[in-house]
């Protein structure tokens, strides 16, 4: 999907984005004049962003990735309260 428009200075930004059969995004590409920016995203099987990797201009990418707990291991903040411990965020 690409979207096209004039920006406020007078230049051309497009912006496209690629998406996988669950409409997950799988990649996506911002460019005003000639400068842009490109990034692509990968999922695990329950559609859960696993990584990010952004580079702008050609430039070295950076990627953020992600982790999750399962649900067997994941534990309410407020769990230790009633235990005399201070509760967390």
């Amino acid at each position: 999907m690409q979207t096209v428009e004039k920006n406020a200075m007078g230049t051309t930004s497009r912006y496209s984005t690629k998406y996988d059969f669950r409409g997950n995004v799988l990649a996506s590409r911002e460019q005003h004049g000639t400068d842009y920016k490109a990034s692509s995203f990968s999922y695990d099987g329950r559609s859960r962003l696993l990584s990010e990797t952004t580079s702008v201009n050609g430039g070295t990418a950076a990627t953020l990735s992600y982790a999750y707990l399962s649900f067997a291991t994941s534990v309410a903040p407020e769990a230790n309260c009633n235990q005399g411990r201070r509760c967390c965020c």
